[in-house]
């Protein structure tokens, strides 16, 4: 949770947080609490999606969760 403050300030302040390097800053808070740095090995256990920006849906929900051709099947 810590180091997700560093991703959010990242994304919500680029300017603020240029110098920030969040895979870093997780490594070095992992260090202080468990004696060494896992981000890498965490992060594969959550197929390397951490600190990585999600897209947000623009139009139907149903389109964004389903690939074109189950969508155009249900509409």
């Amino acid at each position: 949770m810590l180091a997700n403050a560093y991703f959010v300030g990242k994304v919500l302040y680029p300017a603020l947080f240029e110098d920030i390097n969040p895979e870093a800053k997780a490594n070095e808070i992992y260090t202080f609490f468990v004696g060494k740095p896992v981000f890498s090995e965490l992060n594969g256990q959550y197929g390397n999606l951490v600190f990585k920006q999600i897209p947000l849906c623009d139009g139907d929900i149903m389109e964004c969760i389903l690939p074109t051709e189950q969508f155009r099947k249900i509409t």
